[in-house]
């Protein structure tokens, strides 16, 4: 499964440069010329991309673009190509705004975009046409934001960016929506694991697309972890192991297998000794179910993760990963 594990952005776009009012056309209020053109730019930005055409990419780029951001396309269509399995694509929306000022920060306000979310954007020219663009992908789908700018009766694209949308045809909203339900159903885990995936395509085209229940989302993912690690009361010694594996967290991630848990622990095994550190995670796959009730039920894998020591910010510590597939092999205990 391949997925955008971070944001690629083509822009000159800082927020501090000051707003700007806009007026905005929605989808079928804008006038058919501009659509047409719009649709005829993004069918040849999905082709070359698919085809891995860099020249032909840059060559919808306004000037200020190409000569700012050109030499980082081969990275962006590789990483875009790599995701896509065909040439198909649908508009999730589309936006016309004039704007009355240039050089600044543009809105397009939540009453145009169905209450949910409020994009912003660069107003390099008076006319602005943003064009959040949904490629046919599998297990995920990419969200390609393409804001073109009108210079003369030409379009040219003067901002691009891509990110994780969705993720088995859900997007951030529909998971939290989901975890919400398991919440008050009592069922912490699938709850955990819906509102990690929802915090995972919480920012589809980062500082552009702002969900309105953006803080509202990013705390309730911290709260249901607090509250599902007090209930396996983490941070667990497992004592059932001659070396006493620490576990200190829990995780979620979209495979090709589904959504499969990441259990974290901390190892006392020195990290060169690769077989007695599979001879502790073997054990420890042994009694997962017991040890962590709920967390593999229903999952077609689980991933562990060995760390030296409790990972902190700005410091580097020896980590391993062990994955087991089908769960089957696990034992129930």
């Amino acid at each position: 499964m391949h997925r955008i594990a971070s944001f690629f952005i083509l822009s000159g776009f800082c927020f501090w440069m000051g707003c700007t009012y806009s007026t905005t056309k929605t989808n079928g209020t804008i006038d058919s010329e501009s659509r047409t053109k719009i649709k005829n730019l993004t069918d040849r930005l999905i082709v070359e991309i698919y085809r891995g055409d860099v020249h032909k990419v840059t060559e919808l780029y306004s000037d200020t673009l190409k000569k700012k951001f050109g030499n980082t396309t081969a990275k962006f269509v590789a990483t875009i190509k790599s995701v896509l399995i065909s040439t198909k694509y649908t508009f999730a929306n589309e936006y016309l705004a004039s704007n009355s000022e240039i050089g600044k920060t543009g809105t397009i306000d939540k009453k145009f975009t169905g209450g949910d979310y409020i994009l912003k954007f660069p107003t390099k020219t008076k006319e602005t046409y943003i064009a959040l663009v949904v490629p046919e992908g599998k297990e995920n789908q990419v969200l390609l934001t393409c804001i073109y700018g009108k210079f003369g009766e030409d379009w040219k694209l003067t901002a691009l960016w891509a990110s994780d949308y969705s993720f088995y045809g859900k997007n951030a909203l529909e998971y939290y929506k989901q975890a919400q339900e398991k919440l008050a159903k009592g069922n912490l885990v699938e709850a955990l694991s819906d509102a990690n995936m929802s915090e995972l395509v919480l920012s589809p085209a980062g500082e552009y697309f702002i969900y309105l229940k953006n803080e509202e989302i990013k705390a309730f993912v911290k709260s249901t972890l607090n509250k599902t690690k007090k209930k396996l009361h983490m941070p667990l010694d497992v004592g059932q192991i001659k070396t006493v594996p620490k576990i200190f967290n829990l995780g979620f991630v979209p495979t090709k297998d589904g959504i499969c848990p990441i259990v974290a622990y901390v190892s006392k095994v020195n990290f060169s000794d690769t077989i007695a550190l599979k001879d502790e995670n073997n054990q420890l796959k042994e009694i997962i179910r017991s040890v962590l009730p709920g967390v593999t039920e229903n999952k077609k894998c689980v991933y562990f993760r060995a760390y030296s020591e409790l990972p902190e910010k700005k410091k580097e510590v020896n980590t391993y990963t062990f994955m087991v597939r089908p769960m089957d092999t696990l034992q129930t205990h």
